[in-house]
């Protein structure tokens, strides 16, 4: 019976993350859990998040300057990050491959994957600076 409802909960959490566009830490997740009613510990939900990205059903981002954050595409793409609200989301710069194939190594090794992080004021952030100078 545990089981099913380990798995139950891990959906719940899943699809709670997948809701959020925002890229959240754990944390948020839990909070957001707690906002639909949902009785899953903090615990439950570090747990279960990080077990799906080393599954690798979710990323697992390590963004400078804030908390671990999770994102439910796994397809490879950037992100952007702002340093004034540490808001993160999707980058339009489209995956460049080609970076994996320069960076494989002649002894055999091989890059799987890469991640960059662009730097800049969200939109929200530029209307609040935008209106302040006004």
């Amino acid at each position: 019976m545990a089981e099913k409802r380990n798995t139950h909960q891990k959906k719940m959490i899943l699809e709670t993350l997948c809701e959020m566009k925002n890229h959240p830490t754990a944390y948020m997740v839990f909070e957001r859990l707690l906002e639909k009613g949902s009785h899953i510990s903090k615990s439950t939900v570090y747990r279960n998040l990080s077990e799906a990205a080393q599954e690798g059903i979710i990323l697992k981002l390590a963004i400078t300057d804030s908390d671990v954050r999770y994102d439910g595409n796994i397809k490879p793409h950037y992100h952007i990050r702002c340093p004034i609200c540490g808001g993160v989301r999707d980058s339009m710069v489209p995956y460049q491959g080609y970076i994996d194939e320069l960076s494989k190594k002649e002894d055999g090794e091989s890059t799987l994957h890469h991640m960059i992080e662009f730097i800049g004021v969200c939109h929200d952030c530029n209307e609040k600076k935008e209106e302040n100078e006004s």
